[in-house]
């Protein structure tokens, strides 16, 4: 067997647009980009559906002949609906889009999004400098810091609301609906976007099922796939007994690339947007990982 006998790359997005909510958060890949990546990994790997790759991991992955690739996208942005779907279907690419269900339909916005939009607002160093000063860095706000967010843009006379209005930034629960019907699967990234290892675990639980309890209000679902917003770094073992014995779960997904994890049913993803293309990126992380196993550091341990 390969060494690396998978790999699971996300994205949130892909576009040929600027958008605000974005803009100071990571490189979103543009269309050409975005075609060259999966063309590249189409040569490479097979690509899998979920349940494909939810049953080769129940099995340890010993009868894969050709290394396979599961493709994911965080956040149920609108951009997997108008740009991402076409491109898939076209290629014949399964995927998985993990949905925020708080902010589905364009109810609510992640903190993180509010930030970017208030620091291209901002985009003078002195402007900057004075919202920096009277709080903190923009980009350094966090969860419990929305309300610090709603703050700022009432005082500069910003509407999130009528900025989710106008750009629709994410899904609605009918677009969703046609990702399913075109082969796509849906799992859950929360309800609204926690760092999970910040909150309490029976904050964890609620985040997740009332999460997925939203989801399946609108569809049906086979496999309970939960990918954790930002990270699963620092998570104990007793969260994931808590979620994996109460059938909360079926399968869980970080973010620290190409690493091995204690959890059996829990598998690290490859972050895609950065300003390489998809062999560099998977080249380095590649490396990182041989490297990290001749020093038995490639394992996460809880």
């Amino acid at each position: 067997m390969s060494r690396f006998p998978f790999i699971l790359p996300f994205y949130h997005a892909v576009s040929d647009e600027d958008s605000l909510h974005l803009k100071h958060l990571f490189h979103v890949k543009s269309i050409k980009d975005f075609t060259a990546d999966v063309e590249f990994m189409s040569k490479r790997y097979k690509f899998v559906d979920l349940t494909e790759f939810y049953n080769h991991a129940k099995t340890s992955f010993k009868n894969i002949v050709k290394p396979i690739a599961h493709l994911s996208f965080d956040d149920g942005l609108r951009e997997c609906y108008d740009v991402i779907m076409p491109i898939l279907i076209e290629k014949g690419i399964p995927a998985t889009f993990f949905i925020n269900s708080g902010f589905a339909g364009n109810k609510e916005m992640l903190f993180r999004f509010k930030a970017s939009i208030l620091k291209e607002y901002l985009k003078s160093d002195f402007g900057a400098h004075n919202i920096d000063h009277k709080y903190k860095s923009l980009m350094q706000m966090d969860y419990s810091d929305d309300h610090l967010l709603e703050k700022i843009a009432f005082d500069l006379g910003i509407s999130f609301k009528d900025y989710l209005i106008r750009v629709q930034p994410y899904m609605n629960w009918e677009q969703i609906k046609e990702l399913q019907k075109n082969g796509f699967t849906i799992g859950s990234h929360s309800i609204d976007h926690p760092e999970f290892r910040k909150i309490a675990l029976n904050s964890s639980v609620r985040q997740i099922k009332e999460s997925f309890d939203r989801i399946v209000n609108h569809i049906d679902i086979k496999i309970r796939a939960f990918s954790f917003p930002f990270t699963d770094s620092g998570l104990s073992v007793d969260v994931f007994d808590e979620i994996f014995n109460s059938k909360l779960v079926d399968i869980t997904f970080g973010t620290a690339g190409l690493k091995n994890d204690v959890i059996p049913m829990n598998f690290q993803r490859i972050p895609m947007e950065w300003n390489y293309k998809a062999n560099e990126i998977l080249n380095y992380y590649k490396a990182k990982s041989i490297a990290r196993s001749i020093l038995r550091r490639n394992i996460i341990n809880r």
